[in-house]
């Protein structure tokens, strides 16, 4: 048996029931789901909001996963942290 990787939006708000072909989540459905180990990416641009937001997935067991387009370039000694996103064609450099 293999691992299945499922991708959702979690937004309290809801506004609409599917994005980008994911479902969006509540938070708390998020956290109910039956499914292992899981990991958010917090892609909001508020840091006050992505600290409360990582808090509250941490204190639900929820890990930082990073999301790394294919051709996004990160030159020699870059540090990244966990939860970082680096979107197409973005380069990082030392």
């Amino acid at each position: 048996s293999g691992s299945l990787e499922r991708h959702v939006f979690v937004d309290d708000k809801k506004d609409k029931k599917i994005v980008n072909d994911c479902p969006v989540l509540s938070f708390d459905e998020f956290c109910h789901i039956d499914a292992g180990p899981k990991s958010t990416a917090v892609a909001i641009a508020g840091s006050n909001a992505r600290k409360s937001i990582h808090s509250r997935m941490q204190e639900r067991g929820v890990h930082s996963c990073s999301v790394l387009a294919s051709n996004s370039v990160q030159l020699q000694d870059v540090q990244i942290g966990e939860g970082c996103i680096l979107c197409p064609f973005t380069t990082i450099t030392s």
